[in-house]
């Protein structure tokens, strides 16, 4: 299927798509016959991984984290995420805070097995939690001693920016750009139609009718944060525990708030304030929001029968289908 734009060019829309960060990546966009980006964007990809994947022993987050001391013109992406993350810290109140490596690891959410760590040990990690732990000389950036940096609650989001930016570079003007669930879009598809993007529901499988809602999404971006399908298991109570760790108290933060769906005008920012708001629930985030302008928001929260409850932004009921 095809269309043309005003200068009467037949574009046809192209589809990307494949594994990354442990998740998926899907882009859309229209250009003419024998286009694609395919390469580039994988390229796109595999940059960030080299810069900020976990999961990849010799990136740059992984060297920082296990002491190294970096270059900074070495990992760019990395410097930007963290430059990125530093400003998001100060604008939610300190609810992100990508300093909290040290409770990840020991909570373990990045393992299977394990116990609930105790108040004592919660207590002694505390202490490499905080930005005063990051260095930043201007040339080199480095950590100290068991302290860690935790980028997955932005990292997609800029990985889908990053991507729509060179879509937009490229002369493209209509686009959607999804990453593990973080969505950009610009323009329209192919059918002439604003891009449709559906809000899971908060359960842990993904199911066939697995929807909340569909919104209609142009020239913005869309991040989703949920603690329903992350999350550690006491193996001798049963409870159930949240990665949304709040860094004052080193435990996970339990709400009624089960996902938190932000609409601004980055992914990466999308990303960063649902992170935050998983960790400040309702109340407060409503609080914060007064003093950050640009910012619509979707939750969904349970009541004390366990029953689904929606509240939304005044804003984003427009985008409700």
């Amino acid at each position: 299927m095809a269309f043309s734009c005003t200068n009467e060019i037949e574009l046809v829309q192209v589809q990307n798509y494949g594994p990354t960060q442990g998740t998926s990546y899907q882009v859309s966009y229209l250009v003419p016959s024998g286009t694609t980006f395919q390469n580039k964007i994988d390229s796109i990809l595999y940059a960030v991984d080299l810069n900020l994947s976990v999961w990849v022993e010799t990136s740059g987050i992984s060297k920082l984290n296990t002491g190294d001391t970096l270059r900074k013109r070495d990992y760019p992406l990395l410097v930007n995420v963290i430059d990125s993350s530093r400003k998001y810290f100060d604008q939610t109140d300190a609810f992100f805070d990508i300093t909290i490596e040290p409770l990840i690891q020991l909570w373990g959410f990045y393992s299977k097995g394990g116990g609930i760590p105790d108040s004592a040990r919660i207590d002694s990690v505390l202490k490499l939690v905080g930005w005063k732990h990051y260095h930043d000389n201007g040339k080199l950036i480095w950590l100290d001693e068991g302290s860690g940096l935790d980028v997955n609650g932005i990292a997609q989001g800029y990985s889908v920016d990053l991507i729509a930016e060179f879509l937009s570079q490229k002369g493209i003007q209509h686009f959607m750009v999804e990453v593990g669930g973080e969505v950009r879009a610009k323009g329209k598809n192919v059918d002439e139609r604003i891009w449709r993007i559906g809000i899971d529901k908060p359960v842990e499988a993904i199911e066939y009718d697995r929807l909340q809602e569909i919104i209609s999404l142009s020239n913005s971006s869309l991040a989703t944060s949920g603690n329903y399908r992350k999350y550690k298991t006491d193996p001798i109570t049963g409870k159930k525990y949240g990665h949304s760790v709040n860094s004052r108290s080193g435990y996970p933060e339990e709400s009624d708030l089960l996902s938190a769906t932000v609409l601004s005008h980055s992914a990466t920012r999308s990303d960063a304030w649902g992170t935050a708001m998983m960790v400040a629930g309702l109340e407060r985030t409503k609080e914060i929001m007064q003093s950050n302008k640009g910012l619509q928001a979707y939750w969904i929260l349970t009541d004390r029968k366990g029953q689904w409850m929606v509240k939304t932004t005044e804003g984003f009921q427009f985008l409700l289908d």
